[in-house]
Order: structure tokens, then C-alpha cells, then sequence
């Protein structure tokens, strides 16, 4: 089953918190809305489900407009971030409830709850309360719950957000799986950039009502739309560094990087990933460019160090991030000179947040635009 939203705006009184969103989920996608808090990701979520009325546009299920359909009738499940359980039933009474009020007959509801609790791997916890269960087991309930009904839509609103961070790992793996098992429809909001990437077929990044960019987890990395997007994607997040772009140079009071394909730009900000810098001894050089800092701290996470740098911006000191072998150390304070490793590196305009072109990208874009116009 699809899912479409074309032209859906959301206003409360003179506040516009959706603002001309559209959105197409294929049948048997995942799809991640990925923001801040105050994005107006849930409220898109709430549209989708009936429970925000849409100020304007329209909601489609399969091509039937649903728009002022109501919940009930739209064949959905929705995961709140409040587990949302009845605490004077069991763990076979929360998920049978959606059966008990549709009257399904007793076998059938019975063998539906068993096989709801074997695919969350609650067996041994149906005649418990919710007050027995753990955080995670509790999660899990809500998910069977939705489950049993065997909906055409799930839309899970932060669903995992409550769990501590092993679970979380945990149960990213189980939803994912479990999604693509049952090949359902799935829309989930989460601010947490991890989740999208990890769970996702399509994200969308939502920002003030609007989305940024909508594409899959890797082309979200890779190719970010716009400044938003690029600081807003990653863990650690990517550098940015104010500059000017002249005469194929980008140049700040920290670094001088080489860029002979862009074009001159008085206020840009260069990006640049962690893991496409390092850190060099004086006897290395970089054929790309270089930026001069200071250790800031040194953090061994097992497999790598991350190592934080001060350096000078344009307006004042700011911070990057390089990724060192695990064995890597350095007195705090010492200066360092970092090279670019990779020529993944992107620039935006520092006002607008616009991603700035090479003369080849935007000779692309521009004959894109000129064949959809023709």
C-alpha cells in the first residue's frame, strides 16, 4: 500500500508549522521523517493518520483520497513514543485488544496473538503486566499490538526514543528486520540521525515545515541538498569552515584548499567529513589542501580515536572534527596540521545555506531544468 501527500500545509491560527509538504511512500517502504524537534514531522505523521486535521492539500492511501477520512476507517497502526499500554491486562491482552474490538472470534485471536508475540520475542511474557516488563518489553508489546491487527499502514512516531542505548541498537536491528518481513508500509519520525540511516529506505529531512532534501540514507551523506542537510546528517557531524572561494582557491584564516572547478564566492563555508581528514607530520603534504589547529581533546571510542581541533574562523574560533587510528595521541594544545584526504568536500553559500555547484554540477542542473521545461 502507498502513501501520498501532495501540497499538505498545517497552520494553527496565523502559525504555519507544515508548509506545502509532498510526499510519495511506495508499497513496502520505509520511510525515516528525519528533524529537529519543532520541525513539523509529527504533525505530518498526525495528518497521515487522521488524528491533525490538513489545512490544505490532500491524503492519499492507494490512490483513494483520504483526506478527511477518519482514523478508523484508514486501515492503519500507529506507535506512539508513550508505550500507551493498559496496565490492568496482560501482555495477551494489550495485543489482543485491536482483535476484541473487532469482535474477531476466539481461536483466531488467539493464535493471532502468539504468532504477534513470537515475531517480538515475547512468549514467555503473555500472562505478565505491563509493570513486570522492562522498558524494551514494553516497546516490544506496543509493536505486537500493532502488528496483530495487520494493518496496511504503520506509521511509528519516535517509538524508541524512551530505550537506553543498547536496547536502541537492539531494537533498530528488530524493526528492520521485522519491516521487511512483513513488507509493510512503515513511516517513522525520529530526530536521531542514527536511526534514520540505519532503518530507512528514503529519508526525508524536515526542517521548519519543509522538507530539505528526500532521498535515500546514502545519497543524504554523500550528496547533501544544503548546508542544513550536510550539518544535520553524520556522527560526528561534518566540519564546516567559513571562506572565500577565489581564483580556484577556498581560502580562511585556517585553511587553503584547492577547488579550481568553482566558482568565486565572497561568503562560503566549506564541509568536509571527518573520515576525509587527517592529521599529518611535518614531512606530509596534501594535494587537495590543509588546515591549521589545535588539539582541543582526544576521544578513544575502541576502534578509532576522535580527535577534536580548535581552529580560526572567520568570525571566531570554531571546532572541527578528524577520525585517527586508535593509537593515536597528542599532547592538548599542540598544533596540528590536517590534511584533506578525499575530494568529497562540498561548499555552501553561508547566508542562503545553498549548496554551491562546480562548473560541471551546475552545467548538469542547469540542463536538467532547461529538459523539464521543454
Amino acid at each position: 500500500m502507498s502513501i501520498e501527500l501532495k501540497g499538505v500545509r498545517k497552520r494553527y491560527g496565523s502559525v504555519e508549522v507544515v508548509k506545502g509538504v509532498d510526499i510519495t511512500v511506495e508499497d513496502g517502504q520505509f520511510l525515516v521523517l528525519l528533524g529537529p524537534s519543532g520541525c513539523g514531522k509529527t504533525t505530518l505523521l498526525r495528518m497521515m493518520a487522521g488524528l491533525e486535521t490538513v489545512t490544505e492539500g490532500k491524503v492519499y492511501i492507494t490512490d483513494e483520497d483520504v483526506t478527511d477520512v477518519l482514523p478508523k476507517y484508514r486501515d492503519i497502526a500507529m506507535v506512539f513514543q508513550s508505550y500507551a499500554l493498559y496496565p490492568h491486562m496482560t501482555v495477551a491482552e494489550n495485543i489482543g485488544y485491536p482483535l476484541l474490538l473487532r469482535k474477531t472470534e476466539e481461536s483466531a485471536k488467539q493464535k493471532a496473538i502468539v504468532e504477534a508475540a513470537e515475531k517480538v520475542h515475547l512468549e514467555p511474557y503473555l500472562d505478565r503486566y505491563p509493570r513486570q516488563l522492562s522498558g524494551g518489553q514494553r516497546q516490544r508489546v506496543a509493536l505486537a499490538r500493532a502488528m496483530v491487527r495487520r494493518p496496511r499502514l504503520f506509521l511509528m512516531d519516535e517509538p524508541l526514543s524512551n530505550l537506553d542505548a543498547k536496547l536502541r541498537g537492539h531494537m533498530r536491528a528488530e524493526l528492520k528486520h521485522l519491516q521487511k518481513k512483513l513488507g509493510v508500509t512503515t513511516v517513522y519520525v525520529t530526530h536521531d540521525q542514527i536511526e534514520a540511516m540505519t532503518l530507512a529506505d528514503k529519508v526525508a529531512v524536515i526542517h521548519n515545515g519543509v522538507i530539505q532534501q528526500l532521498d535515500t540514507p546514502r545519497n543524504i551523506y554523500n550528496d547533501p541538498a544544503n548546508l542544513f542537510v550536510a550539518g544535520f546528517v553524520g556522527s560526528p557531524q561534518m566540519n564546516m569552515i567559513r571562506g572565500v572561494i577565489q581564483n580556484g582557491r577556498f581560502s580562511s584564516v585556517a585553511a587553503d584548499v584547492h577547488c579550481q572547478t568553482m566558482q568565486d564566492h565572497s561568503d562560503a563555508v566549506m564541509g568536509v567529513r571527518p573520515e576525509d581528514l587527517t592529521i599529518i607530520t611535518d614531512t606530509q603534504s596534501s594535494q587537495i589542501g590543509t588546515i591549521k589547529a589545535r588539539i582541543y581533546s582526544l576521544e578513544l571510542t575502541g576502534d578509532e580515536t576522535i580527535v577534536t581541533c580548535s581552529i580560526e574562523d572567520k568570525v571566531e574560533q570554531a571546532q572541527i572534527v578528524v577520525r585517527m587510528p586508535p593509537d593515536y595521541e597528542e599532547q592538548i594544545d599542540a598544533p596540528v596540521e590536517i590534511a584533506i584526504t578525499s575530494e568529497r568536500i562540498f561548499f555552501f553559500d553561508d547566508e542562503q545555506g545553498s549548496r554551491l555547484r562546480d562548473n560541471s554540477e551546475q552545467a548538469l542542473v542547469n540542463d536538467t531544468a532547461m529538459s523539464a521545461m521543454s
